[in-house]
């Protein structure tokens, strides 16, 4: 669709006008980058005007859209944190960590236990002395054991049993039935391997370990995220300031061409003369139609990381990022080690590792416990009762009359035990690789601390260096249009200094762009990059 420029073609006093009147663009990105606008001298001042007349350029919307949104990069930043599916997605895992650390605790939770059993035998007769034997037996356990933290294990039994038995022996009939019921106390406890609670809470720490690793890496994922959703916004908001100088080049073209015309009418050029201004026209619409397309193009890119909708609002939201692209200079003063200093300390891959290098030391010292014989101590006391009546026979285990009690000491020694040397090895290397990656990481972090600083700096002199081009091509295309129209220059003239212009706006642009995602990427390499609060949407 082709915009609508509302003025008319312009004159001498419309440009005296633009010079003079044009509106200044805001201060970009105000509450993303505080942390960084504290930090920016006070030599900085706001940057002058660098599209003078382009505001009133009216970008397209894409066919179909039916709804407008103006974002600034904070309700951008905001939206993204709620909507995006790659933070939905990555938010899953330390949830799934934290139910595998319940998994672990739940290892020393109580258990009850209970069994039931029916016995029946029958013997047949043997001799006087010994006649047929009729015997059943009703067993049943019933108790509670709880495992320590210090990897013993305390075991409490009931076990009631119902004895009967028919006979018929030479002098008669002997019959009997009888209960009996055992109280059992059992205590089983690793002295070496296995034992105490640098062995037995191994999984329990490991597992906390890992839900700090799987924290880190969704804070880095969703820093991830954050840093796109800037460079997207960026990109989208130079696409359409890009589409804005096209169209102004195109715009200047078709005067030119006009003028061009003008002038042949009354035979100061030749016929000839028209071809070349109608080949820039065409060239101009070429551009257009494309910086239209990229237009539409990074609009797409920030709806996919903003919103989510299945039902296609997605796809016919014209998104008018609000947030100018102009605005001061941050200090290129900076010492790069201060942000270092701050990024070993904050940054999440980092913390990352170090939950990892921690959990690889847990596992070194579980598996040196390996390496110790076996040696367990095991007590156990036990109250007997017997009666005809089963009430009686269970009260009788508290009289204590009847009793057994035992200690005992169980050693195994492993002859070799050269899976656990192996293990322990193959723990240490762990370690070890774990201790070199983080090392590795903080000499990468510094480093992009140092690359993000010097970004800062160098996009900094560019955007000051193309203001500069930008206001010096415009000067020499009004003089090249004043010498045209006076007979001193020709179209091709011109027409050079068009493009001249619509080269430095470009390069203006892009140079802004980078200092704007310079500025973030100095927050995301110190782990600062995040969500900031108390700004609204405006819709239209």
């Amino acid at each position: 669709m082709d915009p609508v420029r509302r003025p008319g073609p312009p004159t001498r006093s419309d440009e005296r006008h633009a010079r003079t009147g044009a509106q200044p663009f805001v201060v970009a990105c105000a509450c993303t980058l505080a942390a960084l606008a504290a930090r920016s001298a006070a030599q900085d001042q706001p940057t002058p005007e660098a599209f003078k007349g382009l505001a009133d350029i009216v970008v397209p919307t894409e066919r179909g859209a039916d709804r407008r949104l103006d974002l600034t990069l904070a309700a951008a930043l905001r939206l993204a944190r709620a909507n995006n599916t790659s933070i939905q997605i990555a938010e899953l895992r330390p949830l799934q960590v934290l139910e595998q650390l319940r998994q672990a605790q739940a290892f020393f939770e109580p258990e009850a236990f209970t069994d039931l059993g029916y016995r029946r035998s029958k013997s047949v007769s043997q001799g006087a002395f010994s006649p047929p034997t009729e015997r059943e037996t009703f067993d049943a356990r019933l108790g509670w054991r709880q495992r320590a933290i210090t990897g013993g294990l305390f075991e409490m039994a009931l076990a009631p049993v119902k004895f009967v038995q028919k006979q018929n022996a030479f002098f008669g009939r002997n019959d009997v039935s009888l209960w009996t019921s055992d109280l059992t106390f059992t205590y089983s406890q690793p002295l070496l391997r296995g034992g105490w609670t640098q062995v037995t809470l191994t999984e329990v720490r490991s597992a906390e370990l890992s839900h700090a690793a799987s924290a880190g890496a969704f804070e880095r994922s969703v820093q991830d995220t954050l840093l796109a959703v800037v460079r997207a916004y960026w990109e989208l908001s130079y696409a359409r300031e890009n589409f804005r100088a096209v169209f102004a080049a195109r715009e200047l073209a078709l005067e030119q061409l006009r003028i061009t015309e003008e002038r042949i009418r009354v035979r100061q050029l030749a016929e000839r003369d028209r071809v070349t201004d109608e080949a820039e026209v065409a060239q101009r619409a070429e551009q257009l139609i494309a910086a239209e397309n990229e237009v539409y193009a990074r609009a797409d890119a920030l709806r996919r990381l903003l919103l989510q909708d299945s039902e296609g609002e997605l796809w016919t939201t014209d998104l008018v990022p609000s947030t100018a692209i102009e605005g001061p200079l941050f200090s290129a003063d900076l010492d790069w080690r201060v942000p270092s200093r701050e990024a070993l300390r904050r940054r999440p891959d980092l913390k990352q590792l170090q939950a990892d290098v921690s959990l690889a030391e847990v596992r070194q010292e579980a598996a040196k416990n390996e390496l110790l014989p076996q040696l367990d101590f095991v007590g156990s006391y036990a109250a007997t009762g017997a009666d005809n009546n089963f009430n009686s026979a269970l009260g009788n285990i508290f009289d204590f009359e009847a009793y057994d009690w035992s200690v005992r000491l169980q050693l195994t020694l492993p002859i070799g035990n050269s899976g656990a040397r192996a293990l322990l090895a193959q723990r240490r290397l762990e370690t070890e690789q774990a201790l070199r990656t983080m090392y590795a990481k903080e000499m990468d972090v510094v480093q992009e601390v140092r690359d993000a600083v010097r970004a800062l700096r160098t996009t900094a002199e560019r955007v000051r260096a193309s203001q500069e081009s930008v206001r010096l091509a415009e000067t020499e295309l009004d003089t090249a249009q004043k010498r045209f129209r006076a007979g001193e220059l020709t179209p091709f003239d011109v027409r050079l200094r068009n493009q001249s212009l619509l080269d430095a706006r470009t390069r203006l642009l892009r140079n802004l762009v980078d200092h704007r995602i310079a500025q973030a990427q100095l927050l995301y390499t110190q782990g600062l990059l995040g969500v900031p609060e108390g700004e609204d949407l405006t819709e239209k």
